[in-house]
């Protein structure tokens, strides 16, 4: 009996604990409710909801602090059993995988029969497709051709050499089949991610090409598919520092200025978004009233931005890159953003370009990764050299890069990464490098930059390190990035 009261002590404590991580779930429950009220069937203003609301502190910042994404990222999981959603199963094709590594020589009669061949026998058959291919070559090629004498190319001589044996070629085959994989599986994460999907499962299945993809909660089936099945393409673009765009961000937010005063005069005209945060910003004003909170604070903070909004519509969302004279920064950066604002940047730049504010040289990227710890995006300005009205196109591909990996900066502890490219890439990169020592150079992928370092001089023979506050992981990733290429979209099972 004299442990009765510690058995109480630790049933309580386990209570609060049970009750703390089931407010989370009870919390996001409600929002997902409000979301769909307001969205009435509509899963493109479910989405607006939930994304307008996901920055904003639960309570007025009075649940610990947390924001609505925090709390429906930690809800507990349902599962699709539960919860609903979506369950793809993508595959790599390792067909155009292998195409890519031939380069010209696919094109060989050969070669074309031998993948369809392969294609053929992996129907009824356990074993790898590589080694059908193989086997395929075997039967199809010249008694006295080699494997070498396909893939031996610029793009691979690093990894296959002219005088490599059959054995040594399925071998780098292989590796590149598997990174091919594993930047897929990257590119897929990073996409999700985007897409803001709270708790993904997602996974390589062991021992083959695919990618399971389990994604509770979600309402747009047809858009996810769309989106997880497009082609990755790496890019180098130059970039534009903000000095020399400085007046054309100005007159945007002029103009927009313009815009948002004739939507004033109209009743009818109100945008969605606005629509949205009023709405969000009521909801929590009456959760705030059931706790007894003075809401006066919160109404003049409201109209104070709404206020800022309608003067300067395009700073209230974007804090621009000055220092505290007002003066830019010498760099690509234009400016930051809270994640639930990026969007409406991205439509006042696009609005822009139509009315000729922004002049068609420049085009913009948001970072892949928030800055620092927050929810806060950086805009990079890329610099678009192709005439005007004619598509934008990089300086660079790339499907010029031929192996980057993770290193370790001597005498420092960040990490670097090292870059290598065939003859035409180093060709193109000498020049580059030579004509922007000084600038950035943004590297993209899938249209969100995932670095834009400085280039320090020219930089011959296509060898480049890239150095800058990376951790190993932060390093990784980027190699990860560069040994991209342009992967192939990947098939839907």
């Amino acid at each position: 009996m004299q442990n009765k009261g510690f058995v109480k002590v630790i049933a309580t404590l386990l209570a609060l604990v049970c009750i703390y991580y089931l407010s989370f779930s009870i919390i996001s429950h409600s929002y997902e409710s409000k979301a769909e009220a307001y969205a009435q069937g509509s899963n493109a203003k479910y989405s607006a909801f939930l994304d307008s609301v996901s920055t904003e502190p639960v309570l007025g910042g009075k649940f610990f602090g947390y924001t609505v994404k925090d709390c429906r990222e930690r809800e507990l999981s349902l599962g699709l059993d539960l919860k609903g959603g979506m369950n793809v199963v993508m595959e790599v094709s390792v067909p155009d995988v292998l195409k890519a590594l031939a380069g010209n020589q696919s094109e060989r009669s050969e070669f074309v029969q031998s993948i369809k061949d392969a294609n053929e026998a992996q129907k009824s058959s356990s074993k790898q497709y590589l080694e059908l291919f193989v086997d395929a070559m075997k039967k199809n090629a010249p008694a006295d051709a080699k494997l070498a004498d396909y893939f031996s190319n610029s793009s691979t001589k690093e990894k296959i050499k002219r005088d490599a044996t059959n054995e040594e070629v399925v071998k780098a085959l292989a590796e590149s089949i598997d990174i091919a994989i594993d930047n897929s599986f990257n590119v897929l994460r990073n996409r999700i991610d985007r897409f803001g999907v709270i708790q993904p499962n997602i996974q390589r299945l062991t021992g083959s090409n695919r990618v399971l993809i389990e994604m509770p909660g979600v309402k747009e089936p047809e858009r996810v598919r769309k989106l997880l099945q497009g082609s990755a393409n790496l890019e180098f673009w130059e970039t534009t520092k903000l000095p020399e765009i400085m007046n054309s961000v100005i007159a945007l937010n002029t103009a927009m200025r313009g815009e948002v005063a004739g939507q004033k005069l109209k009743e009818n005209n109100q945008t969605e978004e606005k629509a949205v945060k009023d709405t969000a910003k009521a909801d929590n004003n009456d959760l705030l009233s059931q706790l007894g909170a003075n809401d006066s604070a919160a109404a003049t903070n409201a109209a104070a931005e709404k206020k800022a909004q309608e003067e300067n519509p395009l700073f209230a969302a974007l804090q621009l890159n000055v220092n505290q004279q007002g003066q830019p920064f010498e760099s690509p950066i234009i400016g930051y953003s809270r994640a639930a604002d990026t969007a409406k940047v991205s439509e006042y730049f696009r609005k822009g370009h139509e009315k000729g504010i922004i002049p068609h040289t420049l085009l913009t990227n948001w970072t892949i990764k928030p800055i620092g710890d927050g929810e806060i995006y950086a805009l990079v300005a890329l610099r678009n050299k192709t005439a005007k009205g004619k598509e934008p196109k990089p300086v660079l591909t790339g499907d010029v890069v031929t192996n980057a990996q993770a290193d370790f900066e001597q005498n420092s502890v960040n990490a670097s990464v090292s870059m290598t490219m065939n003859a035409e890439g180093a060709r193109k990169w000498a020049n580059i490098t030579r004509d922007n020592i000084g600038n950035c150079v943004a590297i993209v992928l899938d249209g969100y930059v995932y670095s834009y370092p400085r280039v320090n001089g020219e930089i011959p023979g296509g060898r480049s390190s890239i150095t800058g506050d990376f951790t190993p992981e932060e390093a990784k990733d980027l190699a990860n990035v560069l040994k991209s290429g342009k992967l192939p979209a990947p098939a839907t099972i």
